[in-house]
């Protein structure tokens, strides 16, 4: 006579080590490719916002007018001065139209060694330039620390010394 074959079977116990190890492993990719994927939005958004105050103070030159970027908690906004007013410059061009941080960062911005508080509006009828660029051309004296402690991102800064660049340095 033979024996009916086993119709239920339970797992063994490296059947069981497999299945965790790779739950762990595949755990750990996804964990490493947020940090990772933050770092980079932190670094695009730096970058971004570099570029761009850079370009806007070469304009301020280029057209000898005083320009200004005004920032916040959720982005920026870029300003031109006329008939002793300030106006928005998206409505010249949409280069300069206002921007939006990619993710929720901690900001500290100072200027010539002073705190400047930033609030949550994006509103141009309620926010005043912060950074402004003279006709010729230079950017303003500013520390810009963009981190994240919900992220654990210490950040980097963004500093200029008066001239036409603005020069990047990771935070500790």
């Amino acid at each position: 006579m033979t024996c009916p074959p086993h119709t239920q079977r339970g797992m063994t116990l490296l059947e069981i080590l497999v299945v965790l190890v790779i739950t762990a492993s595949l755990t750990t990719l996804v964990i490493l490719s947020f940090s990772q994927r933050s770092d980079d939005q932190l670094q695009e958004d730096a970058q971004r916002f570099a570029a761009l105050v850079e370009q806007h103070c070469q304009d301020a030159f280029l057209l000898g007018q005083i320009r200004a970027i005004s920032v916040n908690d959720r982005g920026y906004q870029f300003w031109y001065r006329a008939k002793q007013q300030w106006f928005a410059a998206a409505n010249n061009t949409r280069l300069y139209r206002p921007r939006e941080w990619s993710a929720d960062w901690d900001l500290e911005l100072r200027i010539n060694g002073l705190a400047e508080s930033l609030n949550r509006e994006l509103n141009p009828a309620k926010q005043q330039p912060q950074l402004i660029c003279m006709a010729d051309g230079q950017l303003p004296l500013f520390d810009l620390h963009i981190s994240s402690q919900a992220r654990k991102i210490s950040g980097l800064r963004l500093i200029s010394a008066g001239d036409k660049r603005i020069n990047t340095e990771q935070s500790l």
